[in-house]
C-alpha cells in the first residue's frame, strides 16, 4: 500500500518509518566516493601510482553496480528488502573500515570492489523502497529528499575527509563504521510489508521475466533517453568533479585535501538544495525538461572551470555544476518509476543503478586518460561545450514539439 494517501500529495512524510529508513541508509552512501575523492592526490603519492591508476580507486568501486544491480533487483523480490539492506549496510561499513590496514594498492582495489557490491545493494534497495511506498508528486519529493541527503553527505564528507587527512590519509576510513550504526537503526525501525518481504513465492520463470517486463513497459526512445541521461550525467560528474578536478586543483593551485574537499562540498551543497525542491519543480515542469536544464548547468560550470584563474571563481562555478546534479538525478529516478508498473519497480531501478555504475566507473578512467592528451583545462572546456549544447538542443526540440 502506498504511503501517499492521494495522487497530488507532495509533502515530506516525516512520520513514515519507511522514509527514515531510506534516509538512514542513504546518508552513509556518499562515504563511498566523496570521502575518498579529496584524498586521491595523497593516495597517489602514498602508493606511488599515476593519476590514472589513482582514479581506479573510484572506478572499481562502481563496477559491481553495472553487473550486479539486475541480480540485486531479483534478490529483493525473492528474499525481501530488509535482509538485503541490512547485509549491504554492514558489509559496506566493515569492508571500508579495514582498507587502511591492507598492505598494497592491489588489495585496496580489491576491498573497494567488495565495498562496491555492498553499495549497489544499498542504492537499489533504497530507491526500490521509495518506489514501493510512495506515489505521485510525493514520490518526487521523497526522491528529491533522497538525492538531497546524498548531496548533503557529499557536501560534508569531502570536508571531513580532507580535515581528517591532516592526520594521515588512513584516518578518514574510520568514518565507514557509520554504516554499521545505520544498520542497527534499520533493524529496529524498518518493518517490511508482506507484499515485498519475499514471502510470496517467485518462480524462476517469473524472475527471468522481470527485467524484460520493465524494459517492455518503456518505449525504446524513453529507455534511451532516461538510461542514457543517467550514464552521461554520472560519467561527467565522476569524471570531472570527483576525479580530475582534485588533480587540477592540486596542480594549478597547490590545494590541500581540505581545500579540495571544500570545493567539492560547494557543488554538493547546491545539489542538495535543488534536489530537495524537486517535488515542487516537478509540479510545474516535466522531468525531461529538468534533466535538460541540469545538463545546461553542467556545461556552464565546466566551461567556466576550464578558463578560471582563481579558487574563488572555481568554487562559484562548482556551485553552478552542483545545481545541475540536483536537477538531473531525482528527475531521472522519478521519470523511470513513473513509467513502469509497481511490479517492475525493483527491476527498473536495478537497471538504473547499472547505468549509474557504468557512468561512474567509466568517468574517472575516461577523463584522466583524456587529460593526459588534452590537459585538464582543455578537457573541462570541451566537455562544457558538449554538455551545454546537448541540454540546449533538447530544450529547443522539446519546445518545437509542444508548439506543433
Amino acid at each position: 500500500m502506498s504511503a501517499s494517501t492521494g495522487r497530488e500529495r507532495s509533502g515530506v512524510p516525516w512520520r513514515s518509518r519507511v522514509f527514515w529508513t531510506v534516509l538512514a541508509s542513504t546518508v552513509v552512501v556518499p562515504l563511498g566516493v566523496p570521502l575518498v575523492s579529496s584524498l586521491l592526490p595523497l593516495m597517489r603519492d602514498a602508493f606511488a601510482v599515476s593519476d590514472v591508476r589513482a582514479g581506479y580507486v573510484l572506478s572499481i568501486y562502481f563496477v559491481p553496480g553495472i553487473f550486479l544491480s539486475p541480480l540485486i533487483g531479483r534478490l529483493l523480490d525473492r528474499v525481501g528488502r530488509r535482509p538485503v539492506l541490512l547485509g549491504s549496510l554492514v558489509s559496506f561499513g566493515v569492508v571500508g573500515a579495514i582498507i587502511p590496514f591492507l598492505g598494497g594498492f592491489t588489495l585496496v582495489l580489491g576491498a573497494r570492489l567488495g565495498q562496491g557490491v555492498a553499495a549497489a545493494g544499498i542504492f537499489v534497495t533504497t530507491v526500490t523502497i521509495v518506489a514501493d511506498a510512495f506515489e505521485g508528486p510525493q514520490r518526487n519529493t521523497v526522491f528529491g529528499i533522497n538525492v538531497a541527503i546524498l548531496s548533503t553527505g557529499r557536501t560534508l564528507y569531502p570536508v571531513l575527509g580532507g580535515t581528517l587527512a591532516l592526520y594521515g590519509w588512513k584516518v578518514p576510513f574510520a568514518c565507514y563504521l557509520l554504516a554499521v550504526g545505520a544498520a542497527l537503526f534499520v533493524a529496529r525501525e524498518f518493518e517490511e510489508s508482506a507484499d515485498t518481504n519475499g514471502s510470496t513465492s517467485v518462480d524462476d520463470s517469473t524472475e527471468r521475466a522481470t527485467i524484460r517486463r520493465a524494459i517492455g513497459e518503456l518505449s525504446v526512445r524513453r529507455t534511451i533517453q532516461l538510461y542514457g541521461a543517467t550514464i552521461l550525467a554520472e560519467t561527467v560528474v565522476f569524471g570531472t568533479l570527483m576525479t580530475t578536478l582534485p588533480f587540477l586543483l592540486a596542480r594549478d593551485f597547490d590545494a590541500s585535501a581540505a581545500t579540495i574537499g571544500a570545493v567539492i562540498a560547494t557543488a554538493m551543497l547546491a545539489s542538495a538544495a535543488v534536489a530537495a525542491a524537486n517535488g515542487h519543480l516537478a509540479q510545474r515542469y516535466a522531468n525531461r525538461s529538468l534533466v535538460a536544464l541540469g545538463f545546461c548547468c553542467f556545461g556552464l560550470g565546466l566551461l567556466g572551470i576550464g578558463v578560471a584563474s582563481s579558487l574563488r571563481t572555481i568554487d562559484a562555478l562548482a556551485f553552478v555544476f552542483g545545481v545541475g546534479i540536483g536537477l538531473v538525478l531525482p528527475s531521472v529516478d522519478a521519470a523511470i518509476s513513473r513509467s513502469v508498473s509497481a511490479a517492475s519497480n525493483a527491476s527498473a531501478m536495478s537497471l538504473r543503478n547499472s547505468a549509474t555504475g557504468l557512468g561512474r566507473a567509466s568517468g574517472p578512467i575516461l577523463f584522466t586518460g583524456l587529460a593526459t592528451q588534452t590537459g585538464y583545462r582543455s578537457l573541462f572546456t570541451l566537455t562544457g561545450v558538449a554538455t551545454l549544447a546537448l541540454g540546449l538542443g533538447f530544450l529547443v526540440l522539446r519546445r518545437a514539439r509542444t508548439s506543433n
